[in-house]
């Protein structure tokens, strides 16, 4: 039995070896499908199925029930049984799902897809090594192969767990590195979809009105009236802001209820400001240049890859000498923040000098001096950049 399962797992991994190594012929979101159904299925047959018999079998081997021949069933008393069987039920019916967003969803370079597999990765992962130390912590041993125990081991749900990561691995690039937006598609996916939402039917926390740094900069004097354009505008409160003194605005956002009540704010403030549906990583309704540029938030909330994209749209706006006032959170990257769906929303310290510098004079003018690890939302930093000559 042991040296079965020893083989089993095994004999799955170099399957998952030989898929990643014939990746570039097959096609990486092809071999990432097959990893992930790999994974899937090694976890559910060790794991779920694994939990079902042990609330099924009966001891000893019973003709009632299913076989227990180590015994291990017998220690699950009756009254926990069914609560087990509900346990195993929702994993199989988890699995099924996960399974179906790899076929539809990820096989089709949707990034949402790979968010929440990625997300489930890191529950099973998380649970896995809790699980093992909870037994470690009760006097235990940590689980072993199963060539020293005669029964079921670690090794399919290691193969499995390394099958899932490799299949998130192959499909990050073909996904978050894909070509610009179909200029016949909406841009932005469940990103865009989320934010319409919130829009739509809430107040989001960050519908503040003008922000500090822009009113306390157009107070000193240190922009003068010219064109103006608000990347990722939401409502328009600093688009309206500008509007009041004397710029030509252009807000541009991809929520079209965002968009909305920012055409409403203007009309209400007896102002006139223009206000654009468009992608900031593949703009097609806007045209420079801008005397002012400014960004409360948008940029940071894109993923690394789109980032990118971003400078290349956004830099050739701006004209000579233009100023671009950017907002971000900003602090060091955490380790868990990749696993969490919309959880990587900062720009890493040096990030911003970096993209802009060999476009701008940059100057950071407000933030957080040392950001707190242990806060969410541990900094922030704005930054006042001029367009070389």
């Amino acid at each position: 039995m042991a040296a079965t399962i020893s083989l089993w797992a095994l004999a799955w991994l170099a399957l998952a070896a030989l898929l990643v190594a014939a990746s570039p012929r097959l096609g990486r979101l092809r071999v990432a499908v097959s990893l992930c159904w790999i994974g899937l299925f090694l976890l559910t047959v060790e794991d779920a199925l694994l939990t079902a018999w042990l609330a099924l079998a009966s001891p000893a081997g019973a003709p009632a029930g299913l076989s227990d021949p180590d015994g291990i069933a017998g220690l699950v008393p009756q009254a926990a049984r069914a609560g087990v069987l509900n346990t195993a039920a929702w994993a199989v019916g988890g699995a099924i799902l996960a399974g179906w967003i790899a076929r539809r969803a990820l096989a089709a370079g949707r990034r949402w897809a790979w968010w929440a597999l990625s997300t489930l990765f890191g529950l099973v992962a998380v649970t896995h090594a809790g699980t093992a130390w909870t037994i470690h912590s009760r006097g235990l041993p940590f689980p072993t192969p199963a060539a020293e125990h005669g029964g079921f081991g670690w090794e399919p749900i290691a193969v499995g767990l390394l099958s899932w990561g490799a299949a998130l691995t192959l499909s990050y690039g073909p996904i978050f590195r894909a070509q610009p937006n179909d200029p016949a598609k909406p841009a932005g996916g469940i990103a865009r979809s989320l934010y319409n939402f919130g829009y739509r039917y809430f107040r989001v926390p960050w519908d503040v009105g003008p922000r500090r740094e822009l009113v306390d900069l157009l107070k000193r004097g240190c922009f003068p009236p010219g064109r103006a354009i608000d990347l990722g505008c939401g409502t328009g409160a600093n688009a309206v802001f500008l509007a009041q003194h004397g710029f030509d605005v252009t807000g541009v956002d991809f929520a079209p209820a965002a968009l909305v009540k920012a055409r409403r704010r203007a009309q209400e403030s007896d102002v006139i400001a223009r206000f654009v549906e468009d992608d900031l990583t593949y703009l097609r309704n806007v045209t420079g240049p801008f005397d002012l540029l400014v960004d409360y938030g948008a940029l940071d909330d894109l993923p690394l890859p789109a980032r990118d994209k971003y400078v290349e749209q956004v830099v050739p706006l701006a004209r000579p000498s233009a100023q671009f006032l950017l907002w971000c959170f900003e602090w060091p990257p955490r380790w868990w923040e990749r696993f969490v769906p919309f959880a990587a929303m900062s720009m890493a310290p040096g990030e911003v000098e970096r993209r802009f510098g060999p476009y701008f004079e940059i100057e950071r003018i407000a933030g957080t001096e040392v950001p707190d690890p242990r806060a969410f939302i541990a900094g922030y930093a704005c930054y006042l950049m001029t367009r070389r000559v």
